[in-house]
């Protein structure tokens, strides 16, 4: 016999669930929106953005779900390089991340310089990344703590 709440679930669920793929997409759709605008809005002396290039995506596996958004630039003693910054979900835990990467998606490795404690170097799926882990409600600052996280990114080459 099926569980009826089970079953009141899964009612609810087949009534909901094209207006709930539609909300996702247009919240990720938004939300690389804005990480690109951030991107665009980035200076500092050591990164110089191209503005040929730009892309964005979202994807997910068994670490959890990402958005990103990345900007090709020339990094200084390092030559063309892209930019990648983000927001993972995962476990209930929300952070922002970059890296940075060369053409063929390699991750370039580097020694995080910082002494920020709210930001961690970190190997994830084989990229050398700095996170920093944010609650759910700190929205409002998340340009400030993107640009934060690039500088420290930035400052460690």
């Amino acid at each position: 016999m099926p569980d009826p709440a089970d079953t009141q679930f899964l009612s609810e669920g087949l009534a909901r669930y094209e207006q709930a793929l539609e909300t996702i997409a247009a919240f990720e759709a938004k939300m690389k929106e804005r990480l690109q605008e951030v991107l665009k809005s980035y200076s500092c002396k050591s990164f110089e953005p191209t503005t040929a290039k730009l892309t964005r995506g979202a994807g997910g596996d068994a670490d959890g779900k990402w958005i990103w958004a990345a900007q090709q630039g020339k990094l200084r003693y390092k030559g063309l390089v892209w930019l990648e910054l983000g927001i993972w979900w995962r476990s209930g835990e929300v952070a922002y991340y970059c890296n940075f990467s060369d053409d063929n998606n390699k991750a370039l490795d580097f020694t995080y310089k910082g002494q920020r404690t709210d930001i961690k170097f970190k190997l994830w799926s084989t990229k050398a990344r700095l996170f920093m882990l944010t609650s759910k409600e700190r929205y409002d600052s998340m340009n400030d703590d993107l640009k934060i996280l690039m500088d420290e990114l930035t400052n460690s080459f």
